[in-house]
């Protein structure tokens, strides 16, 4: 494991460990998926292998074979020797399936077309193209002699800032294509091979699409035999059913997934198992925050990385070139350009997340209105009686004390509700989006003491002493469980959770509440393991 990855997650997300929960059964899919899962079987149908059924040619055309290099879903790919020029060679044939045939002859021509095109370092070049006497296709190309992307970023232990660099001549060498009107469409880190001089070169253009729709042939996902590409690099808009939409902004998207591999070890979401619940994932679930994963990860490179995942493309980069300028801006050190969503839109997302949540705070804030209106109505008759019965000053004073204190226990719900959403975004590892609602706490107060000293780090366990009142045990026995709980230290945090409990005068105290909740965990005693304690207990 390399010095980098270590402690994060490794595997690729082609061949991520994650799948489904023992006995969990996968959701039915839905009348678009159930189209795609239709081209997809016909695409991996039997009889149809991909592995070639004869043994190693001696010679396609006028290039003798040396040994077989891969296969893919339209040809096999050898190591040939050219005499004249006499050099190495990767030569691709085009292997025969049946009725797909005069689709994947298109494809094949359309491979050709595109490197032909295109004259880059860093875009293996072809060299010839031509047909055998008993009529097999085939063309020539560089030899790459390299290892696949991740695989060489393991192997050389590049750290962040080297993959970073690494990553930009990617984007140099895919945003060359876009201008020259060719889409790759199944970028991933088997098709970038990286040579020992640390160049990479992008490889496998049989599913590129030409930006010009005059010259393509892959407008649709069902123009042939089906879904073909790599699922989990796939942009939602490619694994659509109607694939029409798709531009270079797809690439981008593809891209994003590379550089979360190549930055986490891992890929932004589960991408094994049934393959409607992947297409399921690819179309709504949320990537995990990759400083979560790696914590080394900056807060810019995160927001770099989220933006080129993100499923609405319209809010995502518009281009490879806008991304790879912003990785540039970064390793200069100058601000990014993808800025992060505003505090309206995080809040906007959790209230749709947490739908029941959301509604009992709005349905109380309307109710608390409401009073307010009373209250108000209620001070302004009292001043006219004042004035007109010359109420005396100690009447009048208790009169404002009972209303205050009707107001401030209004305030104190409201923020036990805001300090709630940050403990659920806390203990789902969504440290921005919780430090995002602990800057709405705009009022000093010993919560928000306490959740800065959690969320952020700058604040002291002796600060956070000296400012606590005597009623905030349970508040500060709660917080130092949850850094000895993050930090490891199960039996501290165990510690500190009971006290959290006994100090609480009442059962219903968010805190006392949640800190059962984690006792429960910790116990091993909890009936629902993926819910968040604070979720547990409920957010009142």
């Amino acid at each position: 494991m390399s010095s980098y990855l270590r402690g994060g997650e490794i595997g690729a997300c082609d061949m991520a460990s994650e799948g489904l929960a023992p006995g969990q059964q996968p959701q039915s899919p839905t009348g678009e998926e159930r189209l795609i899962l239709a081209a997809f079987r016909q695409e991996c149908r039997p009889g149809d292998s991909a592995a070639p059924s004869r043994g190693l040619p001696e010679r396609i055309g006028p290039y003798r074979i040396l040994r077989e290099m891969g296969v893919g879903g339209m040809g096999v790919v050898y190591e040939a020797e050219q005499a004249e020029p006499k050099r190495r060679v990767a030569l691709k044939v085009m292997r025969s399936s049946g009725s797909s045939d005069h689709y994947h002859f298109r494809l094949f021509q359309r491979e050709i077309e595109a490197l032909g095109q295109l004259n880059h370092p860093s875009i293996a070049r072809i060299y010839d193209a031509g047909q055998t006497g008993d009529g097999q296709h085939y063309f020539t190309m560089e030899l790459i002699d390299g290892e696949p992307l991740t695989e060489y970023c393991e192997g050389e232990d590049l750290s962040l800032r080297e993959r970073l660099e690494l990553f930009l001549l990617i984007c140099r060498a895919v945003h060359y294509a876009h201008q020259r009107g060719v889409i790759h469409r199944d970028l991933k880190p088997r098709n970038i091979l990286v040579d020992p001089a640390g160049v990479p070169h992008v490889l496998d253009f049989g599913l590129a699409r030409f930006i010009d729709p005059a010259m393509d042939v892959t407008h649709s996902l069902f123009g042939g035999p089906g879904l073909m590409g790599t699922l989990a690099y796939m942009s939602p808009e490619h694994a659509a059913p109607n694939t029409a939409g798709i531009d270079i902004r797809s690439d981008v998207y593809s891209l994003g997934v590379i550089l979360y591999e190549m930055l986490t070890g891992r890929c932004p979401y589960v991408s094994t198992g049934h393959v409607a619940e992947v297409l399921r994932n690819i179309a709504e679930a949320e990537p995990v925050r990759p400083s979560a994963i790696q914590r080394r990860i900056s807060n810019d490179v995160e927001t770099i990385l989220l933006r080129a995942l993100t499923k609405d493309r319209e809010r995502r980069y518009q281009s490879v070139e806008a991304l790879g300028e912003d990785v540039r801006r970064y390793l200069g050190g100058e601000p990014i350009e993808a800025k992060r969503d505003s505090t309206l839109y995080v809040l906007r997302k959790l209230a749709l997340k947490h739908y029941f949540h959301t509604s009992v705070i709005a349905a109380f804030l309307v109710a608390l209105l409401g009073f307010s209106g009373i209250v108000y109505h209620y001070m302004r008759q009292a001043q006219q009686a004042l004035r007109l019965q010359k109420v005396s000053d100690k009447s009048t004073q208790i009169a404002y004390h009972d209303m205050d204190r009707f107001l401030v226990d209004g305030q104190q719900v409201l923020r036990q509700q805001a300090i709630g959403w940050i403990l659920l975004e806390w203990q789902a590892g969504r440290l921005d989006r919780a430090k995002a609602i602990l800057e709405e706490l705009k009022v000093d107060s010993a919560e928000r003491l306490a959740m800065q000293y959690l969320v952020d780090g700058d604040v002291s366990v002796e600060q956070l002493q000296a400012s606590l009142l005597p009623g905030a045990a349970p508040l500060y026995h709660f917080v130092l469980a949850e850094k000895h709980l993050q930090a490891g230290r199960n039996e501290q945090a165990r510690e500190q959770f009971e006290e959290c409990v006994h100090a609480s005068s009442q059962k219903d105290n968010l805190f006392s509440r949640s800190a059962a909740a984690r006792l429960r965990q910790l116990r091993g005693a909890s009936t629902t393991p993926a819910s968040s304690p604070v979720e547990e207990g409920g957010v009142k």
